[in-house]
């Protein structure tokens, strides 16, 4: 193992220490500056401000939780060279632009003035597509140093006046480019409908438009962990996925398999965040809209905490929205099951009563949110053409899935109220 140790920086205050033992297990220990420093923060709930080293078991799920997973990472670890399972060298070859703020390396990282980007012509970037791999291609080629999390074929770029830029030796990036998957074609135009329709009816939701390349489409997603200082550079936010507050590895990320159910989620976020009444009704909000619209995929990876600039912590805006049930060939069971039920299609009144019970939250009040919830998106299905990106893949086959989904929720719903199918129920779109 050519280091055995990795620096870890917040902007260029150093965090601390990360040190692989001989097999590649990661420990951590905060430096004393950063310790001393008045507006420090933990880079993890699972990782607490302290003097003294953090083991592996601790440590470890956390930081690989930065890296890609599936196929992506075993196209990225084949075009560096090494082993699929190397979590450290991989983070030490990758780690200069994550989710966050943290910039990771064996080294220090630039000052600001020497961040550099790189310009991508539409051209070269339609052949890295056409090639598949976008993103293994462009790390493989040692001239950047990103990780992005997950199994999708993405990139962190810069946007600026229309021209995609490549982030350099770790610089920051604003937006990310997510790339149709071969079986999957029209999943950037799923996310961004997905995106519009939550954004429409009142989730907090990342910025997410159709970015053509050439005849192909894709997802681009701005980021909300990047902002603009006073003076135009940009600063990084430090985030944290739910597997990560919750020290879980990311093959622990689906609640079957032993990672994060809601219940841990809306304890975590009633713990940790600063508007705990608030951010609970989002967490609900995004567990009845993933319902609705048959996102079998919301899993513990797909929820952040994000570390505002004031010393706030409060929900990430949601990201990765799919509407995974207009595939036939993915899995159909819901990744956090409500109610001990995961079957989408066997979900109503009685399981959320019971998901009530267990958040110690009105039952009352839950089941008028789902049904409120249910009644704007049907409205804004049908009323949506002027703001959803409706492609024609989203109009023959995913539209009408959402469709019978919220349908079946709402008339349960309804039914359990008393309310006639037919019966107007009132309610202000313009409140949500």
């Amino acid at each position: 193992m050519p280091e055995s140790n990795l620096n870890v920086f917040a902007d260029m205050s150093k965090v601390g220490v990360i040190q692989a033992d001989p097999e590649g297990r990661m420990s951590f220990h905060y430096s004393s500056s950063w310790l001393g420093k008045h507006d420090n923060y933990h880079i993890s709930v699972s990782l607490p401000l302290m003097e003294g080293i953090y083991n592996p078991t601790l440590a470890h799920p956390f930081f690989a939780n930065l890296l890609p997973e599936g196929p992506v990472r075993e196209r990225v670890t084949n075009e560096l060279g090494i082993s699929s399972d190397n979590d450290f060298e991989l983070l030490s070859r990758i780690g200069g632009e994550c989710a966050g703020a943290l910039w990771i390396g064996p080294f220090d990282p630039p000052p600001v003035e020497e961040h550099r980007y790189e310009l991508i012509s539409e051209d070269d970037l339609y052949d890295l597509i056409m090639k598949s791999g976008v993103f293994s291609s462009i790390v493989g080629s040692g001239s950047v140093r990103l990780s992005l999390a997950g199994a999708q074929d993405k990139l962190p770029v810069r946007i600026d006046n229309g021209n995609v830029m490549l982030p350099e030796r770790g610089a920051p990036s604003t937006h990310i480019l997510k790339f149709p998957n071969r079986d999957f074609r029209d999943l950037p135009a799923n996310e961004v409908l997905m995106a519009s329709l939550a954004s429409h009816i009142g989730l907090h939701t990342a910025e997410a438009q159709l970015f053509c390349v050439g005849d192909i489409d894709t997802c681009l997603v701005k980021r909300y962990d990047r902002i603009e200082d006073g003076s135009g550079a940009l600063k990084r936010l430090h985030q944290e996925d739910m597997c990560q507050a919750l020290g879980l590895p990311s093959v622990r990320k689906y609640e079957a398999e032993g990672g994060p159910s809601f219940k841990e989620c809306f304890e975590l976020i009633n713990n940790v965040c600063t508007e705990p009444i608030v951010e609970r009704e989002k967490l609900l909000k995004w567990l009845i809209f993933n319902l609705l619209t048959g996102n079998s995929d919301a899993h513990g990876k797909n929820l952040s905490l994000l570390y505002r600039a004031d010393g706030s912590i409060e929900l990430a805006p949601f990201y990765d929205l799919v509407c995974t049930l207009s595939y036939s060939t993915l899995h159909r069971n819901i990744a956090m099951s409500i109610g001990s039920r995961s079957d989408p299609g066997a979900i109503g009144p009685r399981q959320f009563d019971i998901l009530a019970e267990e958040c110690e939250i009105g039952v009352k009040w839950l089941r008028n949110l789902v049904l409120d919830m249910a009644e704007i998106t049907s409205v804004a299905l049908e009323s949506g053409r002027n703001y959803l990106n409706i492609t024609p893949s989203m109009k023959d086959r995913v539209i009408p899935t959402i469709r019978k989904q919220t349908r079946n929720i709402r008339n349960a719903f309804r039914q359990a109220a008393g309310i006639g199918p037919d019966r107007k129920v009132p309610f202000k779109l313009d409140n949500h």
